[in-house]
């Protein structure tokens, strides 16, 4: 494990300079976003048995014991960020804005460079999620092409076949209003910013509409 963990910064690295520029293009490549500079989502690893401490809070939703994994993947599926310990039960939203990308986004994401993320996460200029319930066709193609970009993480989790569980997040508690559930974790400044990242986002995703459609 030492000798494993030694080769992290060398192997899991947030894209910077020529690598960008090929993450930029390898996600584009896919289905026409531009500035995409990662995919993220969360998984669920499996524990053989309920820990000794505290254990209801490694219960999830599917009735069983785990821990939490929330990755970041480039274009080929590459883990370039990844967050993982925080107990089953806890939501993805909670791990997010919890993690090291999302403490350190300011140093992290340069420009126009945002994520995409399925609807667990909250709307922002360096996060942009699918519409919940599309109302019109730009909307749903939008959803569709969102997809075909966001589905190189899914498959990142999958490559080696491991055997670990993926909850699926995207429920009605997860609206864009959003997350409703985390919002009596935080106090009215943190809200307040919440619902500016939020509306800075539907800008964006609607900019990123107009020039991709």
């Amino acid at each position: 494990m030492i000798a494993i963990l030694s080769l992290k910064n060398e192997l899991v690295k947030w894209p910077t300079g020529e690598l960008k520029r090929m993450v930029h293009l390898g996600f584009n490549n896919i289905g026409g976003f531009n500035n995409v500079i990662g995919a993220i989502d969360g998984t669920h690893i499996i524990l053989g048995t309920a820990p000794l401490k505290q254990p209801e809070i490694y219960w999830n939703r599917k009735k069983k014991y785990s821990i939490q994994c929330q990755g970041i993947v480039d274009h080929r599926g590459v883990f370039i960020n990844y967050e993982i310990g925080w107990p089953g039960s806890v939501h993805d939203a909670k791990v997010y804005r919890n993690s090291f990308f999302y403490q350190n986004v300011s140093t992290l994401i340069k420009g126009w460079d945002y994520l995409l993320g399925d609807s667990a996460y909250p709307l922002s200029t360096f996060h942009i999620k699918p519409f919940n319930n599309p109302v019109n066709n730009l909307e749903t193609q939008f959803n569709i092409t969102h997809s075909l970009h966001r589905v190189v993480v899914e498959n990142a989790f999958e490559i080696n076949n491991d055997s670990w569980d993926e909850l699926d997040e995207n429920d009605d508690s997860n609206s864009d209003s959003d997350n409703k559930s985390n919002s009596e974790e935080n106090n009215n400044i943190c809200n307040l910013n919440e619902n500016s990242l939020r509306r800075a986002g539907e800008l964006k995703r609607n900019q990123i509409i107009t020039q991709l459609f």
